[in-house]
């Protein structure tokens, strides 16, 4: 083996490589490359930062945070470190921790909307609806034709009862994309809650075209239909 192909990459170049490696899942050559640049360049903060990475990957997320915290206390106005200590934390089931890791990382960067979708997203799985609603509103302020953002307003609308609301939020949503099985079967929940069956079935029928693997989409028709029928069959009797 030459010289050449046996010594370590310059800081430089490692960086670079440990990212590319940290993509294919070679995690412990990654991890190599960002501690050569670490003993190069002690206080970068993209290396700290893909160590965190890398313990993340590997579900030791306390190991995870310290790498977060290094990289924050180096470049503390950096979002995505803040968002990324928000996920090791999430993993953790720190959850008020992680909440303020993704607001401190929205409050950064306020226009970016994949932050603010992991916000509103562990605001309403914590059950702070109204927050969550909030976040997917800002979202939708920076792009209202945000499918995603349409979609989990709808969600959070409809966890918090406000079915119009979300039925609205989700023909949006369909109307930017018809594509999404997920927004066809959602809507149908919604004007099944409002007794809109006929409306509800069409609904249904729609996720069922688009992803025809959705199953119990299947068993969402078959039930409502029965019930359905039977009602017609109440009411002709009576």
């Amino acid at each position: 083996m030459s010289e050449n192909s046996s010594s370590p990459p310059e800081p430089e170049n490692a960086l670079e490589t440990a990212a590319v490696l940290f993509e294919q899942g070679a995690l412990d050559e990654a991890e190599a490359d960002c501690r050569h640049v670490l003993e190069a360049s002690p206080k970068n903060s993209e290396a700290m930062n893909l160590l965190g990475l890398i313990a993340h990957r590997r579900g030791d997320n306390e190991a995870a945070v310290a790498h977060f915290d290094k990289a924050i206390g180096i470049r503390p106005k950096t979002a995505a470190y803040h968002g990324n200590r928000g996920d090791a934390l999430w993993a953790s089931d720190k959850r008020d921790e992680a909440i303020a890791s993704y607001r401190k990382a929205a409050n950064l960067d306020p226009e970016n909307i994949d932050v603010l979708l992991t916000l509103g997203r562990s605001l309403q799985i914590s059950g702070r609806i109204e927050d969550a609603i909030k976040a997917f509103r800002k979202a939708l302020a920076f792009d209202s034709d945000s499918v995603e953002a349409l979609h989990d307003l709808g969600s959070a609308l409809e966890t918090d009862g406000r079915l119009d609301e979300a039925a609205k939020a989700y023909r949006k949503a369909i109307s930017l994309d018809p594509g999404v099985a997920k927004s066809h079967d959602e809507l149908g929940d919604v004007l099944k809650a409002l007794g809109r069956i006929d409306e509800a079935l069409a609904s249904y029928r729609k996720a069922l075209a688009t992803d025809s693997s959705m199953s119990e989409v299947q068993k969402k028709i078959d039930e409502l239909s029965r019930a359905a029928g039977e009602q017609d069959g109440a009411a002709n009797q009576a």
